[in-house]
């Protein structure tokens, strides 16, 4: 998630483009679906049931400015 400045600035990148061209791929359709079963498992297993739940408690949300709290 992010932009490809995000990114660039994260990696250090001089150049986006050195981002976008060498260190973006997109993910074929059979890893998302792996992906999108292991997380609907992992949440039925943390008994989480909405949709915004999160599984990350450390995950920031740019919508929240406080941190999580266990």
């Amino acid at each position: 998630m992010g932009s490809v400045k995000d990114i660039q600035a994260h990696l250090r990148h001089s150049r986006a483009d050195t981002t976008a061209n060498e260190c973006m791929q997109e993910l074929p359709e059979s890893v998302k679906q792996m992906v999108g079963s292991v997380y609907a498992m992992l949440r039925k297993r943390v008994g989480l049931q909405t949709e915004s739940a999160n599984l990350l408690p450390n995950a920031t949300n740019r919508e929240e400015s406080s941190p999580a709290s266990y």
